[in-house]
């Protein structure tokens, strides 16, 4: 893009740090995030947080890593 974000995730795991870009952020949400509804199948998410206009899907950081590791 022709503009760089202005947030970046940095993700630690054993084999070294992935960093990320953020372009934008509607909402930064710090809980713990709900089971994926029995009816949804979303491999590369590790639950969901609800947001009043329905459920939003939070990456899994976890399984990512793994796959660099």
């Amino acid at each position: 893009p022709p503009e760089r974000g202005s947030a970046v995730v940095l993700v630690h795991f054993a084999g070294g740090e992935l960093a990320l870009e953020v372009d934008d952020a509607d909402e930064v949400v710090r809980a713990v995030a709900l089971p994926m509804p029995d009816d949804q199948s979303l491999p590369w998410a590790a639950g969901v947080a609800p947001r009043a206009d329905g459920l939003v899907p939070i990456l899994d950081l976890e399984s990512l890593g793994e796959r660099f590791a």
